[in-house]
C-alpha cells in the first residue's frame, strides 16, 4: 500500500459475519506513546475512502506521526461480504441494520485490537459520517465498556439527528418506507448490495467524457453541499470505490436519522415482538463516558445539536470547519482536508493528556 506496511485480518462476528480490518502496523509507534487509530468510514462505501489523497491521506498521515493505524469495513461493504453460512446471494445475508454493526462488530473489533495490540484503552476512534453514528450508537450501547477501549473519539461530519440538513435526501425520505415494502414484497434484498455491478453503472454514467465527470461533481455537490474542495478530478477515484454495499435495511434506518429519530430500527408492527415497545427504543447518548471531539462543516446545525446533547463529561470539543469550500466529502476527499482536518486531528491526539 503504497509503500507502508499492510496486514489483513478476518473477524466473525457472533451472527456469522466475516469483516475485514486492515491494519498498517507502525514499530515506531512509541513516539505516539503506543496509541492506535481506527478509522471507520461512511455508508455505501469502505475502508479505501481513506487513502484516496494520495501521500496526504488520513491513513498515511497518522502512520507517519507513528500511530497504528486500523481500517475499518462495515458488514456487506465490498470487503466484507463474507459469511460462516449464506453469502450475498441469500436474502438473510441482507437482514441487517445499522444495530448490529453498532452493538455487535463494533464491540468484536475494539476487543480484537486491544487484544492484538495488548493495549486496551488506547484506541482513537475516528468516524466519518455512518461511521460516526456506528461509533455513537455503540458507546451509548455499551458507555462503561467503550470508556474502557476507546481513548477518545473524533466524529467527522457526524451522522446523528439530521433534521436541519438542506439536501435533496431530505425529499426522499418520506418514500423510503415504499421502497422497503417493495424490496420485501419482492425479495429484491440485494439491491444495494451489488457494490461492482451498481459501480459499474455509475461509471458508465459518470466517467464517460469530461462533461459528464463535471456534471457527476455538480450532483456531488447538490446533494453534500454546494462550496467543495473536491475537484472533478476525483470523480473517477470516487467511483472506483462508490457504491460499495450495503443492507437495505440500513439505509431505511439511515433515513430515520433524517427524520429525527437516532434509536433502534423500526420494524412497524412488529416493534412489540421485538423490542417490547411499540416504537424502538432510543440511543441515549448522554450515557456515553469517553471523551468526544466534533468535527462539522458550515452551517450543520445537526453536529451542534449533538455537541449539546452529550453529557459534559463527554464534551471533549467542536471545530466548524469554515477555512475554505468544505462540505460532506470534502473529510475524506478535498483538496484541503490535511490542512483543515487531519493535521488538527494530529495534533489534538499528540496532545491530548495520558491517563492518570
Amino acid at each position: 500500500m503504497a509503500g507502508y506496511p499492510l496486514e489483513t485480518y478476518k473477524l466473525t462476528s457472533t451472527d456469522g459475519y466475516i469483516l475485514t480490518v486492515f491494519r498498517l502496523p507502525n514499530v515506531n509507534y512509541s513516539h505516539s506513546n503506543g496509541y492506535s487509530v481506527f478509522i471507520q468510514h461512511g455508508i455505501l462505501s469502505n475502508g479505501a475512502n481513506f487513502v484516496t489523497l494520495g501521500n496526504v491521506s488520513l491513513v498515511y498521515l497518522l502512520w507517519d506521526a507513528g500511530y497504528d493505524v486500523w481500517i475499518g469495513n462495515f458488514r456487506g461493504t465490498y470487503y466484507s461480504q463474507d459469511h460462516v453460512n449464506l453469502t450475498v446471494y441469500d436474502k438473510e445475508y441482507w437482514d441487517h441494520s445499522i444495530d448490529e454493526m453498532a452493538t455487535i462488530d463494533m464491540p468484536l473489533t475494539m476487543d480484537f485490537i486491544s487484544k492484538t495490540t495488548g493495549k486496551r484503552g488506547n484506541i482513537y476512534y475516528i468516524g466519518h459520517s455512518l461511521g460516526t453514528t456506528i461509533g455513537l450508537m455503540y458507546a451509548a450501547e455499551y458507555p462503561e465498556e467503550s470508556a474502557q477501549y476507546v481513548r477518545m473519539f473524533v466524529f467527522m461530519a457526524p451522522a446523528y439527528t439530521l433534521s436541519n440538513m438542506i439536501s435533496p435526501y431530505k425529499q426522499i425520505v418520506p418514500f423510503v418506507p415504499l421502497v422497503w415494502k417493495i424490496a420485501t414484497d419482492f425479495d429484491l434484498y440485494r439491491l444495494l448490495g451489488q457494490s461492482q455491478p451498481l459501480r459499474a453503472i455509475a461509471q458508465i454514467f459518470c466517467l464517460e467524457s469530461p462533461v459528464l465527470i463535471q456534471l457527476c461533481a455538480q450532483l456531488h455537490n447538490l446533494f453534500y453541499g454546494p462550496t467543495t474542495g473536491v475537484g472533478s478530478e476525483k470523480v473517477p477515484v470516487y467511483y472506483n470505490i462508490v457504491p460499495g454495499g450495503t443492507a437495505l435495511k440500513v439505509l431505511a434506518q439511515a433515513a430515520d436519522l433524517v427524520a429525527n429519530h437516532f434509536r433502534k430500527f423500526d420494524y412497524g408492527v412488529k416493534n412489540f415482538e421485538k423490542y417490547g415497545t411499540l416504537k424502538p427504543p432510543p440511543y441515549d447518548i448522554t450515557k456515553i463516558k469517553a471523551p468526544c471531539y466534533i468535527m462539522y462543516g458550515m452551517n450543520d446545525w445537526d453536529a451542534i445539536n449533538l455537541y449539546n446533547t452529550l453529557s459534559p463529561e463527554a464534551r471533549y470539543g467542536i471545530r466548524e470547519i469554515n477555512d475554505g469550500d468544505f462540505n460532506h466529502l470534502d473529510f475524506v476527499y478535498g483538496r484541503h482536508a490535511k490542512q483543515f482536518v487531519y493535521d488538527r486531528i494530529i495534533n489534538l491526539f499528540d496532545t491530548f493528556p495520558n491517563k492518570t
